[in-house]
């Protein structure tokens, strides 16, 4: 797939970036399609994928999980909205499938509990899902969907580590788009997010 979807975690959030192009065969529609679409204050998924099955997708999950925030009255953990994720995406596969393969990126609350103390301090624990259309969900430090895996995996396994500061983090993302935008077609536009970044700027 043109498309391309690039996330990792660093020490106290997650960096998320996609292309902007809308694109069939041949053809470029428009540069500046979002691909990042905000499930809650505190998650993100980025998709790739058929545009039309994008757009229907991420509606479908987002309002979903909107509803039941409603209804409940509590938040979905990072973990329950890639589990809601990949069982849509297995319901569909022998149906109507989705073309579609997604990261969701989300900070969730920790509690850290000292043995001397009842109630411990509130930390945040950031976490990344790869998702692909055939269903298949697993957590990961750092992923990749479209062409752009070929080159970005060798830049993330060399420069990635756990617990990067954000300084390290604009640095790696950077060297990622510097080695697939060198070699692929028809990606001029990026979308970055930062909102899983406290205190972060590019």
């Amino acid at each position: 797939m043109t498309d391309t979807v690039i996330g990792f975690t660093t020490a106290d959030g997650v960096l998320m970036a996609t292309d902007m192009s809308a694109v069939r065969s041949i053809l470029k529609f428009k540069d500046n399609q979002e691909k990042l679409i905000n499930i809650d204050s505190d998650k993100i998924m980025g998709m790739s994928g058929v545009a039309a099955d994008v757009e229907n997708f991420s509606e479908y999950i987002a309002r979903n999980i909107d509803f039941y925030k409603h209804r409940t009255g509590t938040r979905q953990t990072t973990h329950a909205v890639a589990n809601f994720t990949r069982n849509a995406l297995a319901t569909a596969l022998r149906r109507a499938p989705y073309q579609v393969n997604c990261l969701i990126a989300g900070v969730d609350p920790t509690e850290t509990v000292a043995e001397d103390e009842k109630k411990g301090e509130i930390s945040t624990q950031p976490t990344l899902y790869f998702i692909d259309y055939l269903g298949a969900s697993q957590k990961v430090e750092k992923g990749v969907h479209g062409y752009a895996a070929y080159f970005c995996f060798a830049t993330l396994d060399r420069y990635w580590r756990p617990n990067l500061t954000l300084d390290e983090a604009k640095e790696v993302m950077r060297n990622a788009f510097l080695h697939f935008k060198t070699f692929l077609i028809a990606l001029p536009k990026f979308q970055v997010n930062t909102s899983l970044l406290p205190n972060f700027r590019c």
